[in-house]
């Protein structure tokens, strides 16, 4: 991803069928949610790429002093994350 998914509408879901992989290839996060209430976000892979980034998920903008409604309240689940491995090119291919 050269972008960031930025999820500004409230009661969106973002579901990942089959365990989706999302790689970031720049520093930014693979998703931003901004000041939207009840987002549901489930089955993602998050993989980091070559370039270092913060966060691979953000979820609110501290700026934004938005603390969200509590009768309305964002989900994350089945979330996972993968750091290094077959992403180093300092590792070299060791099958034979």
């Amino acid at each position: 991803m050269t972008e960031s998914i930025v999820v500004k509408n409230n009661n969106a879901t973002i579901l990942g069928i089959g365990l989706a992989t999302l790689i970031t290839t720049t520093a930014a996060p693979c998703i931003v949610v901004q000041k939207a209430d009840g987002v549901r976000i489930g089955g993602i892979l998050f993989q980091a790429g070559e370039n270092n980034s913060t966060s691979l998920l953000q979820w609110g903008v501290k700026a934004d002093n938005y603390a969200g409604d509590p009768m309305n309240p964002g989900l994350a689940y089945d979330l996972f994350t993968r750091v290094g491995g077959d992403n180093d090119p300092s590792v070299k291919n060791m099958t034979t």
